[in-house]
């Protein structure tokens, strides 16, 4: 508790260590006089003046270097990333997978997801192949008992009345 009670004036001191020219003016706000028209036209006066002053400081932010908050610099991790794919250790590093089955076949391959849809579709595919090639009697047998259930609607002939 008397820790979170010194870092309250912490966080306000780098709060107000910015540059003025770094936070936006506040929006204008409309005032009335009385006089609607009037009071209309000088706000939609200060809200444009207020969009191009915004617009100035944007600017400006952007183009400053000190401003901007990341670093140029690669991490020793993405360092170490680049030097294995120009080495072709590596195509890609998954940050994350997920596993889908397609068909619950015992043996059968799994879609594994890895945020790159055209390669991980690649590896399913040549995985499915190479699957249905050694085990074609098992893929054959599972066609043939899930086609005939499969829903599709067999056309009708019309009948003609005469």
């Amino acid at each position: 508790m008397a820790l979170s009670l010194l870092l309250i004036p912490l966080s306000g001191y780098s709060q107000k260590s910015t540059k003025p020219e770094s936070t936006p003016a506040p929006f204008p706000k409309l005032t009335s006089t009385g006089n609607q028209e009037a009071d209309k036209a000088n706000y939609d006066l200060a809200v444009k003046a207020w969009k191009e002053q915004e617009r100035q400081r944007i600017e400006r932010v952007q183009n400053d270097p000190s401003q901007k908050n990341v670093s140029t610099k690669p991490s020793p991790a993405q360092k170490q990333l680049a030097k294995e794919k120009q080495e072709g250790k590596i195509i890609a590093r998954p940050t994350s997978t997920r596993e889908v089955t397609i068909l619950d076949l015992p043996g059968y391959p799994k879609y594994v997801a890895t945020g790159n849809p055209s390669l991980d579709e690649k590896v399913y595919q040549e995985a499915k192949a190479k699957w249905i090639d050694e085990n074609s009697a098992i893929y054959k047998e599972y066609v043939e008992a899930h086609s005939v259930k499969s829903g599709k609607l067999k056309r009708q002939t019309p009948e003609t009345s005469n």
